[in-house]
Formats: structure tokens, C-alpha cells, sequence
């Protein structure tokens, strides 16, 4: 293992470390105010901060879990490791997904995520709405859609224009460029193997 995967490692393992003493701490709160019989809006508060910093914990603990592969990939990309632990547990968890797609040159593990670039790979949308990408993810509201416009624009491959309220793609920038050319391989795979099917 290099030094750099190392030292990408040790940072999501130091934030995840961080956000667990976080954690103790909520939760060494919420007892003494469960004890003081506190009103349930406090307790409702005090929940919240246990379980946001339990799951951000386990996300960067996630993220240090990553492949060498992903890792190099995030490496050679010169992308700021520190400046992910300090993201969305969703954020974090697609990290990884996106990372290890593209060290194995597979298609992305997580539905949404894979029904948004199937879609891309499908029609080279310029631009999609909070709405379309809210329908291709299938979620319910589109919060989902937002933290995917967050994703997206943190690592350059869209940006979000407040007038036209759409996603821009842009299809030359490495991460959609790679992903694209790993979907297009899968689709042509596929069409071969229905050709064969057909045939035989």
C-alpha cells in the first residue's frame, strides 16, 4: 500500500473517529436530559445530533474501506478527501460507489445513481430538472435530486444553473466522460450478447 492511499485512509478514518467522539458526547446529552425529564423537543434535538453523527461516522468509515483502486482513483484526481468527510452521509456513500465503478470499469452499484447515468449514456441530456432527476431516481420528493446536484457539481461534472433550474452536464469532464465510456462498453456487451443469443 503507498503512502498517498495511506494518508487518504488515515483522513477518513480520523474524521470518522472525530464524529464518533461526537457521537459519545450526543449521547451522554440525551441521557442526562432523558434523566432531567427533558421536554420532547430537546429530546427530539438531542436524537437527532446521536444519530447524524453515528451515520456520518460510519460513512467516513466507509469511505476508508474504499479499494487501493478507488482510492488511486480519487488520488490521481487530486480530489480534497478532507473536504468529503465534510459532506452528506448520501454524498459519501455515492463517493463510493462512483470510486469503485471506475476502478473496476463497472457499472455504478447504487440504483439511483446507475438509473440517472443509464439515462445520460441513453440521451446525452444537456440538462436535466430537479423534477426528471427526482423521476429517474425514483424518490418521492426531490431532496434526493438536490444532494445529487451538490454531488455532481462537487466533483465538476455538472453545475447547477439557477435560472434555467437545471443540471448542466458536462460530458468532457473526466468523471462523466469515464463513467459514459464504461456505460457505452456495458451497452455494446449487451447488444453482442443478444446478438449471439438471436443468432444461436
Amino acid at each position: 500500500m503507498s503512502k498517498k492511499i495511506e494518508s487518504v485512509r488515515a483522513i477518513f478514518n480520523a474524521a470518522a473517529e472525530r464524529f464518533n467522539a461526537l457521537h459519545v458526547d450526543a449521547v451522554a446529552k440525551l441521557n442526562a436530559a432523558i434523566e432531567a425529564s427533558a421536554d420532547e423537543s430537546e429530546l427530539k434535538a438531542l436524537k437527532k445530533v446521536v444519530s447524524n453523527n453515528a451515520t456520518l461516522r460510519d460513512s467516513c468509515a466507509k469511505c476508508a474501506k474504499m479499494s487501493d483502486s478507488a482510492i488511486n482513483v480519487l488520488i490521481e484526481q487530486k480530489i480534497d478527501a478532507q473536504a468529503m468527510t465534510e459532506q452528506s452521509r448520501e454524498f459519501m456513500k455515492r463517493a463510493v460507489f462512483m470510486f469503485e465503478a471506475l476502478a473496476l470499469k463497472s457499472a455504478v452499484s447504487e440504483r439511483a445513481f446507475d438509473a440517472v447515468l443509464q439515462r445520460l449514456a441513453s440521451k446525452r441530456d444537456a440538462a436535466l430538472s430537479k423534477a426528471q432527476l427526482q423521476r429517474e431516481m425514483q424518490h418521492k420528493t426531490t431532496t434526493q435530486a438536490s444532494y445529487f446536484c451538490t454531488f455532481c457539481e462537487f466533483f465538476k461534472f455538472a453545475s447547477y444553473n439557477k435560472t434555467s433550474e437545471k443540471l448542466e452536464f458536462n460530458y468532457d469532464a473526466y468523471y462523466l466522460n469515464a463513467l459514459m465510456q464504461i456505460y457505452k462498453a456495458i451497452k455494446q456487451s449487451i447488444c453482442l450478447l443478444c446478438t449471439y443469443t438471436y443468432l444461436n
